[in-house]
């Protein structure tokens, strides 16, 4: 049978004049069409095989983080808590933005700069005044998913994530680098518009 099927094999792709369906002294009509789909089939295998060993051997760069996946994850958190989603505030995010900026820039992570800058310098200057504010941030993470479950499990972090009276947020996500790899730096700072 292997002996056939390979001189079958031989003979059409040898051959291209004849048909499956026309007879011939190797095999019989029946059996000629499968051998046809099949070698037909073997060609699209190597295509597939190759275009998985593409993905198999090449790593995919994951897409970097966004203020707005972050945005959506906090959301998502304050939701299966039952409490509204914040929404965007271009002054607080002006200001998230600007703290991300600085953290990066000078190669610190923390609420406040070795000169003193911390989110409430870039509200000043802002359209809209906030009566109630704060700061979450984080860094090293992977997904905005994964900062939010970090914040969920710290004290201060949870308050102001989980605060009912806050009703705006800003947010930002940076590259730093560090020790000569690249890490994210998170950063929500959160408002309650008041008079």
């Amino acid at each position: 049978m292997i002996g056939a099927f390979s001189e079958k094999k031989v003979f059409f792709i040898s051959n291209g004049i004849r048909r499956p369906f026309e007879k011939n002294g190797i095999m019989s009509q029946s059996i000629a069409r499968p051998v046809i789909y099949f070698i037909s089939m073997r060609r699209f295998d190597v295509i597939i095989i190759t275009f998985a060993a593409f993905f198999v051997f090449v790593k995919p760069v994951a897409a970097a983080p966004t203020g707005a996946a972050l945005l959506q994850s906090i959301n998502q958190a304050r939701n299966d808590a039952d409490l509204q989603p914040l929404r965007n505030s271009f002054t607080l995010r002006r200001a998230a933005v600007g703290r991300a900026a600085d953290m990066a820039r000078f190669g610190y992570f923390s609420h406040q700069s070795a000169t003193g800058v911390t989110y409430q310098s870039w509200l000043s200057a802002g359209p809209v005044h906030f009566n109630k504010t704060g700061e979450n941030i984080a860094k090293n993470f992977s997904a905005p998913d994964k900062v939010v479950t970090a914040w969920l499990g710290s004290g201060r972090h949870r308050k102001n994530l989980l605060d009912s009276t806050f009703t705006h947020v800003g947010t930002a996500v940076r590259p730093m680098m560090v020790n000569g790899r690249i890490v994210y730096i998170y950063v929500s700072v959160f408002g309650r518009v008041g008079s």
